[in-house]
């Protein structure tokens, strides 16, 4: 099977070390994802849980080598990962929002991690290019469990929570189902689509 790009955008420069100087001053290390290209310092419980989750590895070196790699071949990261502790991402947390907000969506995975990534890419605006003429997105069915889930879910003609769900998802969702680890998804699908 041919795989087709159907849109790329990146994060650019400027933007980019502005978060590794905010990184460095907080102490927080950063995953750096290009298209296949994954790229972290050092293994940690995050980068482990990670390589788990989506079976593939990193390339492990120094950020600032990654970034001068990246400049030199014109690329930017589609996607930064800050991996930090619990008191270093609610520092770092508002100073991203306030100093690169309206350019980048930040928000919160979990009490330590804080993804980044351009203002125009989303969950929400995936489905929007893969509908066809004759779809809208009050004919799609969606499901997520966390922040960037909630825009998708909102928009979509029925949006789904999975059973452990953040509260804040749970709270905009048309639906809950079983968690995840529950196979709430095909739950969700032979109850109500087959």
């Amino acid at each position: 099977m041919v795989k087709k790009e159907i849109a790329s955008t990146t994060i650019n420069f400027d933007a980019m070390n502005e978060i590794y100087k905010l990184a460095e001053r907080h102490k927080i290390k950063l995953g750096l994802y290009h298209n296949r290209e994954w790229c972290v310092e050092e293994t940690s419980e995050r980068v482990q849980k990670e390589i788990n989750y989506t079976k593939t590895e990193p390339t492990f070196r120094d950020t600032e080598d990654t970034l001068a790699d990246w400049y030199n071949r014109n690329i930017s990261p589609h996607k930064v990962m800050l991996m930090g502790t619990k008191s270093s991402s609610d520092a770092i947390f508002p100073i991203l929002q306030n100093q690169l907000g309206q350019a980048l969506q930040v928000y919160r995975s979990n009490d330590t991690l804080i993804e980044l990534a351009p203002k125009s890419v989303s969950k929400l605006s995936a489905i929007k290019l893969l509908l066809t003429l004759n779809e809208s997105l009050a004919d799609i069915i969606s499901f997520g469990d966390n922040y960037n889930d909630i825009e998708m879910l909102q928009y979509s003609g029925i949006g789904v929570a999975v059973g452990n769900a953040r509260e804040e998802v749970k709270a905009i969702a048309n639906h809950i189902t079983l968690k995840n680890t529950e196979d709430g998804v095909a739950h969700y699908i032979k109850q109500h689509l087959i």
